[in-house]
């Protein structure tokens, strides 16, 4: 400091001289002015107003530096460890000499060589801590509590000018990031009046509407220049566009989608939000209006529909917090239901029938909720009350939000008719197929069947003329029973193979399929026609339905005899495992593994080429009218294909005609196979009541006998009412209730349930003498334990009852 300027006096004057000096200053030209005169009238070597950064205060932000009383570039340094940091907990802060020592880690003191340092807090208009004003010397202060007084003198209006900057450089940074962010909007801004004048855009609405900014600017928008449109195409006049005369008015936020007249002559579709501005006192002051344009997205939109349409598809997406759910015009029009209709996941599930609701549901939600693909077949009744098919979809979608799910619903309505139309087609050609190969084996199954009951009436007659010779009786009695159980399987064969389900495909051996077949066979061929078999050993399990395998035999049988005609011949029918990869005879589309071959080969007529080339046609037979309707073949491939399999065929004139059926085996499917139920011999003895229900006086002696041979009471009834009767008034009484299926008046299966409403968990046993007469889910339904086939056998009825009773 100079020394003609080191005294209290010199310093007084200084800001007395300071005052005048700035009088017209204000803001950060006042602050360069002030260090600017205190660094050049006191020859200090750095003054600097600061500003505190950070709270609390970690930072100093220099607004004004002056260096031996020329103007400095500005810096920022960290308070810690400095001087300063005092001064920002509002307290002044002196150092006559050693500021230096007693600061080391300050580098600002240590760069500049200081010795001295004066800080003193400037305050805003509140009295909070803003700033600082330092005076710093790498000289001693020759009067430095002189110096203090003169800048807490103008320290004030020190303040006050720093205050001023900082709001003046927020509403800069203010208005910068106001432009940033209107520029960097994907949508039009536009900032009205609340007349609806244009005081303000975006660059992006200038590009939308293919305006300059003084074209818009300036222009209301509720002029009757702007030429507007309604959704439908029709004109929108200026008092009917209530979203911006609702915003100007204050009424809050609407939306609404307007086609605006570009000047190229186009239209742009826009969806427009408009929102009022108040000032402090809540007057409304103008609005803020947003829009973007929709032109693309609702010829999208529109052309989405027209497909939709076509393709019958809707689409819809779920907002699982609010669980409101969004249509697009088909699907509403799928549901015929109205425009003003809102859905809910909770109002969808009514258009489901009840029966189907809770398995569409239970999968639906928890797909919802996982947000897993997912997909359903599901019948619905429209608002209208019609019935239709919907394949409802979901899946999850790249970018979605977490809380949204989306998907499609399908009107499959006609493709499910046609699915039952073919369905049903299908099942009725196959019977009719099975109707023809029976017919065509009728007079073989009638003399086989004749012959087991000559058997059974002869020995019978044999026994009642020897009843005084026990041993005759016996071996009599013994060959009734094999010949009924030969009648008893011919029938099961028959009924098995005539039935009109069709089977679904599981885990099974073929060569049980082919023996059983050989067995039918034999007694339908025709006597001059040698029928052999052969089953080869280490054959795998195939997923097959036994029930058209036992129909593919037959149909190449059937064609095999005719073949052969009344000539004698022979058809084999063998079975062996063969490779892909060894077998050159293998159809090379199949995919490489072990397969099940069968093999059915005849000496007949065999065909020639162009015959061999159609054989497979449908409709196309060689045999005259009224002998065939050229479907046994394709019903066989068909067959074959639906088990994944494969067929080939060698004939030649004169030579006959060989059959190769490929079936691929299944790897590890032998623990699928049951093991054979134990058969409970006659000694064994059980303990327990049983209710026996049959119309067949005879039946129900034959079972009271054997229940009574097992050691069980057994009370009888040839009417099912009879037994209900006696059922209800004694409950607890019975161990075990055998009923016959078809009963008069009543089905056995609704004995069963009214038993379980009576008494739930009764153990109920049906006996019935029609194969497939009783699916799955009826047995279930019934709450029926066990079915037990007619004929049955003492050994039969032993083990069932046996197995329940002890339980």
């Amino acid at each position: 400091m100079r020394e003609d300027a080191a005294g209290a006096p010199a310093v007084r004057r200084l800001v007395g001289d300071l005052r005048d000096v700035t009088y017209g200053d204000i803001g950060e030209e006042y602050l360069r002015r002030l260090v600017d005169e205190l660094g050049r009238r006191l020859d200090l070597a750095l003054v600097f107003v600061g500003l505190f950064q950070g709270t609390p205060a970690r930072r100093v932000r220099t607004y004004a530096v002056a260096r031996r009383g020329l103007a400095a570039e500005a810096f920022d340094y960290l308070l810690e460890g400095t001087p300063c940091e005092g001064v920002a907990n509002g307290q002044a802060c002196l150092h006559a000499d050693g500021v230096a020592k007693a600061y080391p880690n300050d580098a600002t003191l240590r760069q500049n060589g200081l010795r001295s340092y004066a800080g003193l807090p400037l305050r805003d208009s509140r009295g909070g801590v803003l700033g600082l004003l330092v005076a710093a010397d790498d000289r001693p202060f020759d009067d430095a509590e002189g110096l203090v007084r003169g800048l807490e003198e103008l320290a004030p209006r020190a303040g006050a000018e720093l205050e001023w900057v900082r709001r003046d450089e927020a509403l800069r940074a203010s208005e910068q990031r106001y432009r940033r962010i209107l520029e960097a909007l994907a949508e039009g801004i536009l900032v009205t009046e609340v007349d609806g004048i244009v005081v303000d855009c975006n660059e992006r609405a200038l590009q939308i509407l293919g305006l300059t900014r003084s074209q818009l600017e300036g222009r209301s928008l509720l002029d009757a220049s702007w030429e507007t449109l309604r959704a439908d195409g029709s004109p929108l006049a200026p008092a009917d566009r209530p979203t911006l005369a609702s915003a100007f008015r204050g009424h809050g936020s609407t939306v609404q989608t307007i086609g605006v007249r570009h000047p190229d002559g186009a239209t742009r579709w826009l969806r427009i939000n408009a929102r009022p501005l108040s000032t402090a006192s809540g007057r409304t002051s103008g609005a803020v209006v947003s829009f973007e344009d929709v032109t693309d997205s609702r010829r999208l939109e529109r052309l989405l529909d027209e497909t939709q349409h076509v393709a019958h598809v809707a689409g819809w997406e779920i907002d699982l917090d609010t669980d409101r759910i969004f249509l697009t015009p088909y699907g509403r029009e799928l549901l015929e239901v109205g425009a003003d209709w809102q859905p809910t996941r909770e109002s969808l599930v009514d258009f489901i029938p009840e029966g189907e609701r809770e398995r569409v549901v239970d999968g639906w939600c928890e797909a919802l909720e996982s947000g897993a693909r997912w997909s359903a077949d599901v019948e619905i009744t429209t608002a209208r009350g019609r019935a239709r098919w919907v394949r409802l979809t979901m899946g999850p979608e790249d970018g979605a939000p977490a809380r949204r799910r989306f998907g499609t619903a399908q009107d499959i309505t006609e493709a499910r008719l046609r699915e039952d139309d073919a369905a049903r087609l299908e099942v009725q050609l196959l019977q009719a197929q099975k109707m023809e190969a029976i017919g065509t084996l009728a007079g073989g199954i009638a003399h086989d069947f004749n012959n087991i009951l000559a058997a059974i009436v002869g020995h019978a007659e044999i026994a009642r003329f020897e009843l005084d010779r026990a041993e005759v009786v016996a071996q009599a009695l013994d060959e009734i029973l094999r010949a009924s159980q030969r009648a008893r399987d011919l029938v099961s064969q028959i009924l098995t193979f005539s039935r009109k389900q069709v089977q679904a495909r599981r885990p099974m051996k073929v060569s049980s399929v082919v023996r059983e077949a050989l067995t039918l066979l034999r007694a339908t061929v025709p006597v001059t026609t040698e029928l052999t078999g052969s089953i080869a050993d280490g054959e795998p399990m195939i997923l097959g339905d036994g029930t058209r395998l036992h129909q593919v035999l037959l149909n190449l049988a059937t064609n095999s005899a005719h073949a052969i005609g009344s000539r004698p011949g022979s058809i084999a029918i063998s079975l062996d495992v063969v490779t892909h990869a060894t077998d050159a005879l293998l159809p090379q589309r199949l995919h490489p593994g072990r397969y099940v071959r069968v093999r059915v080969a005849d000496t007949g007529a065999g065909m020639d080429e162009a015959t061999l080339q159609r054989a497979f046609e449908p409709f196309f037979t060689t045999k005259g009218h009224g002998q065939g309707s050229g479907l046994g073949l394709p019903v066989v491939l068909g067959i074959v294909e639906s088990h994944e399999g494969a067929v080939t065929v060698e004939s030649h004139p004169g030579q006959g005609t060989t059959f190769h059926l490929y079936f691929p085996g299944v790897a590890d499917a032998a623990a699928s196979e049951a093991a054979p139920a134990s058969v409970t011999g006659p000694g064994s003895r059980v303990l327990g009541r049983v209710l026996f229900i049959d119309d067949e006086v005879a039946i129900l002696d034959v079972g009271r006998r054997m229940l009574g041979r097992l050691g069980l009471e057994c009370e009888t009834f040839n009417h099912p009412s009879a037994a209900l009767d006696a059922f209800r008034s004694s409950p607890s009484r019975w161990d075990l209730v055998i009923t016959d299926y078809a009963l008069p008046g009543l089905a056995g299966t609704t004995v069963a349930e009214t038993i379980q409403t009576i008494r739930p968990g009764m153990p109920v046993v049906l006996t019935t003498g029609y194969a497939g007469g009783l699916s799955a889910e009826e047995q279930a339904q019934a709450s029926i334990l066990a079915v037990l086939p007619k004929p049955f056998s003492f050994a039969d009825l032993a083990a069932l009852v046996e197995r329940i009773l002890a339980k």
